[in-house]
């Protein structure tokens, strides 16, 4: 069968409408597939297109959530909140407080088996 500039779409709305069914993602492909090469198809023919079809189907997905298929990721610079972006100075003061945060974790720790150790003395010597 000769791929048309139609084939992913019409799969992955067949696909959406047998995963909207209650079938599993995986069962969808191969019923695509099936159904695409015809009941005389090898099951070597079925898996392959299967997965062709698999591959186009996350590929539709990419692009609808306004993806391409050659984005790569990109640093960022800015994080968009509810309340709009947020500043690289702001996220160096909450990378502070989250350092600072750390510091005085490992120092409350530090006290604790200071602590724990002082507990086992006295623990010992009451013995």
């Amino acid at each position: 069968m000769a791929r048309t500039a139609s084939e992913g779409p019409a799969n992955h709305a067949r696909v959406t409408e047998l995963v909207a069914q209650g079938t599993k993602k995986s069962e969808a492909f191969l019923t695509v597939a099936r159904e695409a090469l015809g009941a005389g198809a090898s099951d070597e023919d079925v898996t392959k297109k299967s997965r062709s079809i698999a591959t186009n189907y996350y590929r539709i997905e990419r692009e609808g959530a306004g993806g391409t298929t050659t984005d790569k990721p990109k640093p960022v610079k800015a994080v968009a909140t509810s309340n709009g972006p947020v500043s690289s100075d702001v996220l160096a003061q909450v990378q502070a407080a989250i350092n600072s945060a750390a510091k005085d974790v490992a120092a409350l720790q530090a006290e604790l088996a200071s602590l724990r150790e002082f507990k086992a003395k006295v623990q010992a010597a009451t013995s």
